[in-house]
């Protein structure tokens, strides 16, 4: 009983502190620097493309509907290849 509980109690330590390295690497070095980045890049953006804002619906709708004739267009091209 002894010897088992020891075990468990090392793979425990073991596994801690490895979940620790990996929190360390993933969460803080990794997924924290690309939020940022990505909160820095759409903020960026967002206020570059503000000067097309108007506020007038119809040149929204034109947008729109170029849109979709432009993925519409892509989708048939890839199709006939």
């Amino acid at each position: 009983r002894i010897m088992i509980d020891g075990f468990v109690n090392m793979m425990a330590k073991v596994f801690m502190f490895l979940v620790k390295i990996i929190w360390e690497f993933v969460d803080i070095k990794f997924i924290d620097i690309f939020i940022h980045k990505l909160v820095l890049w759409t903020f960026s953006f967002g206020r570059k493309i503000r000067i097309i804002q108007s506020g007038y619906l119809n040149q929204y709708i034109f947008f729109i509907f170029m849109g979709v004739v432009v993925i519409l267009g892509l989708i048939i091209e890839g199709m006939r290849i």
